[in-house]
């Protein structure tokens, strides 16, 4: 799979959800992508949408976009 910018990292996912140790990475990953798309682009629009996914995936986040994500 390419290299995507995930809001949430899977193991965040595994802690913090009713998960298995035991599910496979790949099938959250998937899941997170959809509901990036479907979910939290439209609340909050294109432009920080697209603007958090450049951070992350330059691994520059800023300090006000990190508190979003957290």
């Amino acid at each position: 799979m390419a290299n995507i910018a995930l809001f949430i990292h899977p193991n965040e996912i595994k802690a913090t959800a009713y998960l298995d140790e035991n599910v496979d990475e790949e099938l959250i990953r998937n899941v997170t992508v959809l509901s990036q798309d479907l979910y939290i682009h439209p609340l909050i629009g294109t432009g920080l949408f697209e603007e958090l996914k450049t951070q992350i995936a330059a691994v520059t986040v800023t300090s006000l976009n990190a508190t979003l994500l957290t």
